[in-house]
């Protein structure tokens, strides 16, 4: 469960910080406070790091926050405000669940606020099944000790008010950050892996989660996500028998509509789908309808989309992953979550140290003078061509021509040696690379564009022998190029030595720096 502490800290500069005694001690963010009471100084670190836990809301705030919760919630609401479940006394609501509603609680044992999930009693033995069973699995999920599970408190199976206490997380879901539009891709490659984590965690315990999604997502100010709300959750070895369906519709897998149960290729099908909605900023698969048989024949004609051309800022990886989490057959899908763990693992964003400027300009010498290198054969050949003998004047141009594409050859060559390898000899022998904004070797696209920008002097060059039989321009042209050619060059180099980074005028076009291989 989820509460936006910051948002109180922000608003105003005096604040209320329940002390490990009990006692409610003014403080402020910049400067902490003294407990009067027990002597505990409380710094603002700790309110910072506390901030969830041990902030009382400001009185104003609070009354404020729950006379609009209230008034949009189920009226029956207002009547838990100030009730005591055990040491538990509630304090405002946070939201309502698909079974209950959620309060922010404080635990008067440890001095400490927490979510309050109140159980609804149903009005049959079935709901009363239903409960028993998110009973079981909130004790199963207690079990779960990792830092991406909301940690499960306390569980009271009180015949009037069952509930569930637990961890009050200072941030908010990540269905809230993602309504501002795609998350950046170092984000999501780091909250994938702590999702896959966090579940596979979980099935060691035998939990299936059964309802994943950004709205039981939710983010710590650190940036962490906490996986919560395992009231959909199944066992993942016991068998079931049938049940209801559970989750929701555009979260679901294929399988699951046709009535399967629910499985670890599941849970990585409603993954996918989160994942796709943080990338791309929509889910994959707008089911249409109301019944189950217009959600399958949604999922039977909807064909997954993705932009094109892909875009630069995301790895080419990333996109075979999520074809496999969101694959419309379980056994497309990855068979374990090491599996989906390994891929991630090659998809992280890294950070490499950036190359020095003398090992850079050792690295491009080797790689110009190898070009030029390859040149001479091709001016010899040029130069002694022997259609020159027969052509006349008139069809100089044509011999021209000619000797550009002989002078394109080597360039060429190279272009297509280091795009297929990815890789530069010069680079190589100089041990660097090339990396893209997020420290991944970038696409094959990119590599050639890089690669054709960072030796554009060349091919300015290489296009002097047909503008040289241009006609009445021929003088401006050939000055034009080779001025360019050499302004170009000049720059790229001051960029290189100046600025350092890894970057130069070739790399800040392509977005891409060049560092150390410490592969």
């Amino acid at each position: 469960m989820s509460l936006d502490a910051t948002r109180a800290l922000e608003s105003d500069p005096l604040h209320w910080y329940r002390c490990l005694c009990g006692n409610e001690v003014p403080v402020t963010p910049l400067t902490g406070g003294t407990c009067d009471k027990c002597g505990r100084q409380i710094s603002p670190e700790k309110i910072r790091l506390d901030s969830a836990l041990a902030m009382t809301l400001n009185q104003c705030h609070s009354l404020q926050t729950n006379a609009s919760k209230i008034e949009s919630d189920n009226a029956n609401v207002a009547q838990w405000i100030g009730r005591r479940l055990g040491h538990f006394e509630i304090i405002e609501p946070l939201g309502q669940g698909g079974m209950g509603q959620v309060f922010r609680a404080l635990d008067h044992a440890l001095q400490r606020y927490v979510a309050v999930k109140v159980l609804r009693r149903g009005k049959s033995q079935r709901d009363d099944k239903q409960i028993e069973l998110l009973l079981q699995e909130a004790i199963a999920q207690a079990r779960v000790n990792h830092p991406n599970v909301a940690t499960i408190y306390h569980v009271s199976r009180d015949d009037g008010d069952p509930f569930l206490a637990m961890e009050l997380v200072d941030g908010g879901t990540l269905a809230a950050r993602i309504k501002h539009g795609p998350l950046p891709f170092n984000e999501i490659a780091l909250i994938a892996s702590q999702i896959v984590e966090a579940l596979r965690v979980s099935l060691q315990f035998d939990i299936i989660h059964g309802d994943i999604k950004p709205n039981n997502l939710l983010i710590k100010k650190s940036g962490d996500i906490k996986l919560s709300d395992f009231g959909m959750a199944r066992s993942a070895t016991k068998e079931e028998g049938e049940s209801d369906l559970g989750g929701t519709p555009n979260y679901l897998a294929p399988e699951l509509l046709h009535g399967d149960q629910p499985s670890v290729q599941s849970d990585m099908y409603a993954l996918g789908v989160t994942l796709y909605e943080l990338t791309f900023g929509r889910i994959p698969v707008e089911l249409t309808g109301s019944t189950f048989k217009e959600w399958i024949d949604s999922h039977h004609n909807s064909a997954l989309v993705f932009p094109s051309p892909w875009p630069e800022h995301l790895p080419v990886g990333w996109k075979v992953l999520l074809i496999r989490l969101l694959a419309k057959s379980p056994a497309d899908r990855f068979p374990k979550y090491e599996d989906v763990l390994g891929m991630l693992s090659k998809l992280q964003p890294r950070r490499s140290p950036s190359a020095r400027r003398l090992p850079r300009l050792v690295a491009a010498a080797i790689d110009y003078s190898i070009v030029m290198l390859l040149w001479i054969p091709a001016m010899v050949f040029v130069e002694f061509l022997p259609a020159r003998w027969f052509i006349p004047g008139a069809l100089e141009f044509v011999a021209g021509v000619l000797a550009m594409l002989m002078l394109f050859a080597p360039l060429l060559s190279y272009v297509v040696l280091v795009g297929w390898w990815k890789q530069s000899i010069g680079r190589s022998l100089m041990q660097l690379r090339v990396v893209n904004r997020f420290g991944l070797t970038p696409s094959t696209r990119l590599i050639v564009t890089r690669t054709n920008l960072r030796m554009l002097p060349l091919w300015m060059l290489a296009l002097l022998p047909a503008v040289a039989n241009a006609g009445v321009l021929t003088a401006f042209l050939s000055i034009t190029l080779a001025v360019t050619a050499m302004v170009w060059l000049l720059v790229d180099l001051a960029m290189m030595l100046i600025l350092g980074r890894g970057k130069s005028l070739h790399d800040y076009f392509a977005g891409t720096r060049v560092v150390w291989d410490t592969k």
